[in-house]
């Protein structure tokens, strides 16, 4: 082993061995050492001991002759590499430089990268240009495409016509031919240069397309299918042959559904599979001075007593859709210039439908009776004018005047309405007289007679005749008249106890608690007494005497109201209401003996 640098005896200096400038106790007279070309079979440390260790210096600039075998120095590094080891700090190539992975795999390992942070990085004159970072995406500002702009331009920040948005071109940048799709949505240059949204249609040969235009229709963007041009201002215009077909074949499915305009849109028209047209709302058919101004149902034929009708349908019992009424007219003549026709009104009976009503120029109204029994009859049975209406009796006795409907079940009825104008002009129902069936079995019939009133703008219910009572809704006026012959029933608010005990003065006149088991307070009356209505309470307690708190509403008169009950003893309590004082005077007290 030889060590330079350090203690070196002579004898241990072979004549081969290099010769090194030692001073007299074996140190090196300086740090240069000179080596001749010799083989050297054991192992060569260099040890620099010197304060400012500056390592194994050469004498001067070999590197001329340098070989591939050539211990180079860090000057012939830093000439060569920049200055710098591009593995160790940022550094400059001086030329052009290739890696040989000569069949390995060249492996960049980012696993310590952190997150939000990239892997690797390549940068342009303005700024970053491509990079990968910790998730592996790969990041581009700028275009992926050849140098000739054909072929696929992937570009983040557009190009021409589309400023900052993202998008894809396919064809030559910037030419009138070429296919751009970006994030609002495909565009195809035609040779005008203008945007157009466009499909092909299946087997519609050359030139047949979907055409969807950008611009070009005024302000904003429209969508035309089918056409080249928009007719108005729509904003979305279907042209040419439209055929629209349902999802399913259910009958109850939907074809095609219109909805309103709100904020939260609700379906007006509902147009089903099987041809109906479902209306959510009410619908107004409204006329155009300078197009149409009526509705009409039309039947190209002109044969007298044709015609064409409006038909209304109901569900029957089965839910079945069947035909109720209908709306329609004949053709009484049809000479040009002196047409005549006759209205009419028709209604299902029994299953049939029959014409009630007829209204035509020659013989004014009809009215059809519909069975031997007559609901109404024109003529001699029923005469209106412009001051009364009066109904003649037909045959010998009777009433003048019969409101029947023929039908015979529990809870139907009939009634009379009596209508008059309000201070709007708008006929209003002032009153109403109602029958109605409650039973209606053979011999044994019950009814119920009802009168309503127009109170406060709300039709009401006042006075309910039945074959065992009569219930009036209002307090009852005799306007100073007696009534005799009859037996008051009272109002009895009862119960077995009740700590807080309540009366409704206008519904109740008597209180009982029948078997008190806890404390009671009598709570001031509710309600809006009369001056000397009565009231009676009634206590009996379970067997425990009960102590009794009255409100300060309740005043004795002549007497000391009771603060306690006897045990099983019955107490009465009678009460006349002082609306002068606004008290119930308590005037008689009894306890059973």
């Amino acid at each position: 082993m030889y060590k330079i640098g350090s203690y070196i005896p002579t004898s241990e200096k072979g004549a081969n061995d290099g010769v090194a400038q030692l001073d007299a106790s074996g140190k090196l007279l300086s740090s240069q050492v000179s080596l001749a070309s010799t083989t050297i079979s054991t192992d060569v440390i260099f040890t620099d001991s010197r304060a400012t260790k500056k390592g194994l210096e050469y004498a001067g600039d070999y590197s001329a002759t340098f070989t591939a075998r050539s211990l180079v120095d860090k000057a012939y590094v830093d000439a060569n590499s920049g200055g710098s080891s591009i593995y160790t700090a940022d550094g400059t190539l001086t030329g052009d430089r290739t890696v040989d992975t000569d069949g390995n795999k060249l492996t960049i390992d980012g696993s310590g990268v952190g997150s939000n942070q990239k892997i690797f990085v390549i940068n342009k004159p303005s700024g970053e240009a491509l990079s990968i970072d910790e998730d592996g995406d790969f990041l581009v500002s700028g275009s992926i495409r050849n140098s000739s702009f054909f072929g696929v331009e992937a570009n983040q920040n557009g190009y021409w016509y589309h400023g900052t948005i993202r998008s894809v071109i396919i064809g030559k940048t910037n030419t009138t031919t070429r296919t751009q799709f970006n994030q609002n949505g495909t565009l195809f240059f035609n040779s005008s240069n203008s945007e157009i949204h466009r499909i092909g249609l299946a087997g519609g040969g050359s030139g047949q397309y979907l055409t969807f235009f950008k611009t070009g229709f005024g302000t904003g963007q429209r969508f035309l299918l089918g056409g080249t041009a928009l007719i108005s201002t729509e904003d979305i215009s279907l042209q040419g042959n439209t055929v629209i077909k349902g999802a399913d074949t259910l009958g109850t499915s939907s074809a095609l559904q219109i909805y309103d305009g709100d904020s939260t849109p609700a379906v007006l028209w509902d147009f089903r599979n099987n041809g109906d047209v479902v209306l959510n709302q009410n619908a107004n058919f409204v006329g155009s001075t300078n197009s149409f101004y009526k509705l009409s149902i039309f039947r190209p034929i002109n044969a007298p007593n044709y015609g064409a009708y409006y038909s209304v349908d109901l569900y029957n019992s089965i839910n079945s859709q069947t035909e109720y009424a209908r709306f329609g007219a004949n053709i009484v003549t049809n000479t040009n210039g002196n047409e005549s026709g006759l209205a009419k009104i028709s209604a299902v009976k029994n299953g049939t439908m029959t014409s009630h009503s007829e209204f035509d120029f020659v013989d004014g109204l009809t009215i059809n009776p519909v069975s031997t029994t007559n609901l109404l009859k024109a003529g001699t049975v029923l005469k209106v004018s412009t001051s009364s209406v009066t109904a003649t009796v037909v045959g010998g006795g009777g009433t003048p005047l019969t409101l029947y409907r023929d039908v015979g079940a529990n809870n139907y009825g009939v009634n009379l309405e009596l209508a008059l104008k309000n201070s709007s002009n708008a006929q209003t129902t002032y009153g109403k007289i109602n029958a109605k069936i409650i039973d209606y079995t053979a011999g044994s019939e019950d009814s119920e007679l009802s009168l309503q009133i127009m109170d406060s703008g709300t039709l009401a219910t006042k006075l309910t005749v039945k074959n065992n009572s009569i219930v009036l809704a209002e307090n009852l006026d005799m306007d100073n008249n007696r009534i005799t012959n009859v037996v008051v029933n009272p109002s009895v608010n009862e119960a077995a106890s009740s700590a807080t005990f309540t009366i409704n003065a206008d519904q109740q006149s008597d209180g009982v608690l029948t078997a008190m088991s806890a404390n009671t307070t009598i709570a001031a009356p509710t309600g809006t007494p009369v001056q000397s209505q009565s009231l009676i309470f009634r206590f009996k307690d379970d067997g425990s005497a009960r102590t009794l708190t009255w409100n300060a509403i309740f005043r004795a008169i002549g007497i000391t109201l009771p603060t306690t009950t006897t045990a099983s003893k019955l107490l009465y309590v009678g009460c006349k209401y002082n609306s002068t004082d606004t008290k119930w005077d308590v005037v008689s007290v009894q306890e059973e003996a």
